[in-house]
């Protein structure tokens, strides 16, 4: 398989309604991958139909024509509802197909043939689409567009302050839940303590209540006779 990495010609030009995205596969087949991916919106949506999803370099998957790049989210979507359908299920359903494999319609015949006859060479392709998708994660924005998602190497210097305050507004935060759920806890076991005396005063005068009811009883009775 090729390790070319050059943007799909389809998502060098930058259009309205194109989004750019990024899949980091955590675990399966594809673990470790980092795919970058095109959303083609139509012009006319939400009446336009279902969404284009292309790849921006070759990624090794049935789903995934190995030419174009285009991925068959339509199976997921035959009939677009605008009123039912959003772009964020998309998204999803992409996501979906490299943690579990389809290969009923396929767009790349050897991924599917190799995934169902031979899952020890199918896995040896992934392993490589893989391997170059981590490789080119640094490279340059083939794009000049502010929206392209871009990555750097850890830098102390440029990211070490960012990461200092963010940990510090998560330190800070954690320290408020923490003062807030003690206070919680406390106001909980106060009202406990509170409830419990009630409940003890509360018998109490239910048993006097019964007591003075008895003997009132008791009284009356001898006064009647």
């Amino acid at each position: 398989m090729s390790r070319e990495n050059k943007l799909h010609p389809e998502c060098q030009r930058r259009k309205l309604g194109m989004w750019f995205g990024v899949l980091f596969v955590r675990q399966g087949v594809y673990q470790g991958g980092i795919f970058r991916f095109c959303v083609h919106i139509p012009e006319t949506f939400p009446d336009g139909g279902c969404p284009r999803v292309v790849f921006e370099s070759k990624t090794f998957h049935p789903m995934i024509n190995p030419h174009t790049g285009e991925m068959d989210v339509r199976s997921g979507f035959q009939e677009w509802r605008k009123n039912v359908n959003h772009v964020w299920q998309v998204v999803h359903y992409v996501r979906r197909a490299f943690y579990k494999i389809e290969t009923k319609s396929p767009l790349n015949q050897e991924a599917s043939e190799l995934y169902d006859k031979n899952q020890e060479a199918f896995c040896e392709n992934v392993r490589l689409c893989v391997k170059t998708s981590q490789e080119h994660v640094y490279d340059p924005a083939p794009v000049e567009d502010l929206h392209y998602i871009s990555f750097e190497p850890y830098d102390n210097e440029v990211h070490g302050p960012i990461r200092d305050a963010i940990f510090k507004v998560k330190n800070s935060k954690n320290k408020l839940l923490l003062g807030i759920s003690k206070a919680l806890l406390d106001m909980r076991r106060t009202l406990k303590s509170e409830c419990q005396l009630y409940t003890n005063s509360a018998t109490d005068d239910l048993d006097a209540g019964a007591d003075l009811d008895s003997e009132t009883v008791t009284v009356l009775k001898r006064k009647r006779w």
